[in-house]
Formats: structure tokens, C-alpha cells, sequence
């Protein structure tokens, strides 16, 4: 019979150290070097940054930016204090909103109300961002889609209608004693906000909810008459008369800048 001879604890750590110390080589040859890789030496692979981004969301006016260009280097120092967060360009998105309009009014025939490839509409599809506003509370309403910020109740500055000025188009002033809303607006200080404005036609129609009529706009937007709104874009056609918003309906339609007409101020992008 053999006798059973044991291990001591020294020679198993002994035996372990080693085995670890061989692996440890043999995934270092095999790995290779671990530094960082080489700089790449042209811009093929370069992304637009983050301040290009948000730069082109921030200026109404800006080009598509360039990326950036020449050859990469190593940054000196650590990002500095201004730089653009996801947040920040986040906050800069505007979306199309949808018309509002969520109910199909296609033939049942042509197959849209049962999920088909027929000829489907708006109310089919539904597409572009839903419609979403924030009430404030503070007598304004943002528009989450366009980041533009409304007067919530026209009616409780006083004066909601007027005319939009004289026929030059660079002039814009009241005549007959009504207020002029173009003014009423630039001269508005409202909710701790001095930067009011009349809103543009297409501002305006962007919160004609197609889905309601009578009027065709979201409760939020309280006292809002079946009416025409006045926008500050002229008819380019005939420059005495500007664009106005029925809020009836939502259509569009055009009339002298000397009509008198409801008013809701808009701040913002």
C-alpha cells in the first residue's frame, strides 16, 4: 500500500504564482501593445460636433455646417466649461407639429380605415409630432414642438384686436383710433417677458389644431375666438394687405392691414 503525501499550502502558492506569472506572458505577446492607436491621418471618419449642432439649431439663419477638417490631434487640456452638453442641443430641437387631425375620413372602400394600402389621409397617417403644449402658469403656454411661447388669453391684456398699420410695408402704424398690433405686441411686457412679437403666418397657423373647429385650437389657449388672427407676414402679392389665420376653421386668408382683427403675441426662437 502506498502512502498519501501531501501538498503543503507553500508549494500550491508557490505552484499558482507561477502559473499566473506564465499567463500573464502569454496574453501580453498575444495581445500586443495596448497604447492607444495612431491618430488617424485624414477626416474621412470625422462627425459633426455637438457645437455644430447646436449652433445650426440656435441661429435661424445658419447654414448647414461643415465638418471639421484638416488632420486630428491629441486635445491639450480637458473640455472647457462652455462646451455643448446633449441637453443643451436637445433643448434647441424643433419638430413639425401634425395637423391635430387623428380620425380617417377616406372611403371605406379604399381600404385606410382597415389598416390597407389604399389612398389614405392625413388622419390615416398622422404624421410629424403629435400636438403638446405646457401650460406655464403664468399666463403662457409653450409649444413643446417649436419651443414658441404664447399669450394664453389674449382677452386678459385688455385689448385682443387691432389693426395691423398703414398700406407701406415698412410702416407700420394705426389709424381710426384702434390699437395697432404690431405694437402691442413689441411694446408688450408680460409674465416677466419683454421680447413679444406678432407672430408670423406660419407661427400662427402652427397651432391650428385641424382636428376641432369653432375654434380649431387646443382648450389650452383659453378665450381664443372662432375668428381672424393677424399675422405679421404681408401678402407679397399686393404689399397693403398681410396674412390673417380663421381660427374658425384654421384657413389661411388675406385682407388690408387696415382691417380689425384679433391679436395673440408669440415670443421666442
Amino acid at each position: 500500500m502506498f502512502k498519501q503525501r501531501l501538498i503543503s499550502y507553500k508549494t500550491l502558492f508557490c505552484l499558482c504564482s507561477v502559473l499566473v506569472t506564465v499567463f500573464s506572458v502569454y496574453l501580453y505577446v498575444h495581445a500586443g501593445n495596448i497604447d492607444s492607436p495612431a491618430i488617424p491621418s485624414n477626416d474621412a471618419g470625422r462627425m459633426y460636433t455637438l457645437k455644430n449642432i447646436y449652433d445650426y439649431l440656435n441661429s435661424v439663419d445658419s447654414a448647414v455646417p461643415s465638418k471639421p477638417s484638416g488632420g486630428f490631434s491629441e486635445p491639450t487640456s480637458g473640455p472647457a466649461s462652455t462646451m455643448y452638453t446633449t441637453d443643451s442641443v436637445f433643448a434647441k430641437l424643433v419638430r413639425l407639429p401634425a395637423t391635430g387631425q387623428t380620425t380617417s375620413y377616406t372611403n371605406i372602400s379604399q381600404t385606410c380605415a382597415d389598416g390597407g394600402t389604399g389612398y389614405c389621409d392625413d388622419g390615416y397617417y398622422q404624421r410629424e409630432a403629435t400636438l403638446r403644449y405646457t401650460d406655464n402658469v403664468d399666463g403662457t403656454i409653450t409649444d413643446e414642438n417649436t419651443k414658441l411661447m404664447w399669450v394664453q388669453d389674449p382677452s386678459a391684456l385688455g385689448g385682443i384686436w387691432g389693426k395691423l398699420g398703414s398700406p407701406s410695408p415698412m410702416v407700420w402704424d394705426s389709424t381710426g383710433g384702434s390699437p395697432d398690433a404690431l405694437s402691442a405686441c413689441y411694446n408688450l411686457d408680460y409674465a416677466g417677458y419683454q421680447d413679444w412679437r406678432l407672430p408670423n403666418l406660419k407661427e400662427l397657423i402652427s397651432i391650428v389644431d385641424y382636428g376641432r373647429v369653432g375654434p380649431a385650437v387646443d382648450p389650452l389657449f383659453t378665450n381664443t375666438v372662432s375668428g381672424n388672427y393677424w399675422s405679421s407676414t404681408t401678402y407679397a402679392g399686393y404689399t397693403d394687405v398681410a396674412w390673417i389665420v380663421s381660427f374658425n376653421g384654421g384657413s389661411p386668408v388675406n385682407d388690408y392691414k387696415t382691417g380689425t382683427y384679433y391679436v395673440r403675441c408669440v415670443r421666442g426662437q
